[in-house]
């Protein structure tokens, strides 16, 4: 089975996503498929084809994992896209973590999953939720003008958990089914 981990937000970032996908699609876009706001995430670590027998102790070495780690917040911050403004096939919402939290939280559980054998992803870690795909096999488009438009009044997200999903590809995209989740240790806010 296809599984990822990803950060779980409190309130959700639909609000924001749908807010941000309306402000890019005033400026072009037709290229792109929209992600469906409840469907976008922050993949902490993409892990790929693991057998359904690993699942279950993966689990247990990420609830440990997790237990650890203190919830923190997070703001949204300017757009983005991969692999360029210039040559785009995805467009991104950034999120500003100054204190590198969220890379620090992937680190871990990275960490925890060493044991074992999925090929977890060595690229560098960028915090950012995916708005938009490229449509179809088509050649990277420039949007460097539609990213000109001011991003939206930043929101704050409180990351309060991890949560571990099955991705199933279809023509439509993907689906994700939550497989298991792994609560922060709350904040303690008034």
């Amino acid at each position: 089975m296809r599984v990822f981990l990803a950060a779980e937000f409190v309130p959700p970032v639909s609000s924001i996503v749908t807010q941000a996908q309306r402000l890019l699609k005033s400026q072009g876009g037709a290229a792109f498929r929209w992600t469906a706001p409840e469907a976008v995430h922050l993949t902490l670590l993409f892990l790929g084809e693991v057998a359904r027998e690993q699942v279950l102790p993966m689990t247990l070495v990420l609830t440990k994992a997790a237990a650890g780690r203190p919830a923190f917040s997070v703001s949204t911050a300017g757009w983005g896209a991969f692999p360029s403004p210039a040559r785009a096939r995805i467009l991104w919402l950034g999120l500003a973590d100054p204190e590198g939290s969220l890379a620090r939280l992937a680190d871990v559980l990275r960490g925890a999953l060493a044991p074992f054998p999925v090929p977890l992803e060595e690229r560098f870690f960028t915090a950012h939720l995916t708005l938009a795909r490229l449509q179809g096999k088509g050649r990277p488009v420039d949007v460097r003008t539609i990213l000109s438009t001011p991003p939206p009044p930043r929101g704050t997200h409180r990351v309060e958990g991890v949560i571990l999903y099955q991705s199933e590809l279809g023509t439509e995209g993907a689906v994700h089914t939550v497989l298991a989740r792994f609560p922060l240790t709350p904040l303690n806010i008034p």
